[in-house]
């Protein structure tokens, strides 16, 4: 069970890779206006995408016995990044 959760969730951070990968390549062929702007969401985004790339390597290295709670990290963060991509996907219309 353990592995395939790990399993899910790489491909669900693969997904959140790609899409974070084509927002930052619009914000690149922007008007130079919106570019600033655009930055900005793309930098929490990383920085969110980072978090939850270093919360889901916890989770990789964590014994079974402490698996949920690190799992419980992870969820939180990975929620955080999803939320974060939607608002940006909102502001890069």
């Amino acid at each position: 069970m353990q592995n395939t959760y790990l399993e899910k969730m790489e491909e669900k951070l693969r997904e959140l890779d790609a899409e974070i990968s084509k927002l930052s390549a619009k914000a690149k062929q922007t008007k130079e206006y919106y570019k600033n702007e655009y930055q900005k969401n793309l930098e929490s985004l990383q920085e969110k995408q980072s978090a939850t790339r270093a919360k889901f390597n916890e989770i990789k290295q964590s014994t079974s016995s402490a698996f949920e709670d690190t799992k419980l990290g992870f969820e939180v963060a990975k929620d955080d990044l999803e939320e974060a991509l939607r608002e940006a996907k909102k502001n890069f219309k």
